[in-house]
């Protein structure tokens, strides 16, 4: 299994059908959450950023960038 085909079964998270995601997830906008749901957003985020997992996800981003935005 490719690491691309890795990356886009777990963004999916499982949900693929013949390499297409199925019933993907939406992202909610930022400006609709509710004031807890933006207090719990950011501390995630900090959690990310202080135990260096931000930084693994962007480099796996960075070099899945072509096959993730459709760009063989």
């Amino acid at each position: 299994m490719s690491k691309s085909f890795l990356f886009l079964a777990v963004l999916c998270l499982g949900s693929l059908v013949n390499g297409q995601c199925v019933n993907p997830k939406q992202r909610p906008e930022i400006r609709s959450l509710s004031p807890e749901q933006r207090v719990r957003f950011f501390k995630a985020l900090d959690q990310l950023r202080n135990n260096g997992e931000l930084d693994r996800l962007s480099k796996l981003h960075v070099d899945n960038a072509d096959t993730i935005h459709g760009h063989p």
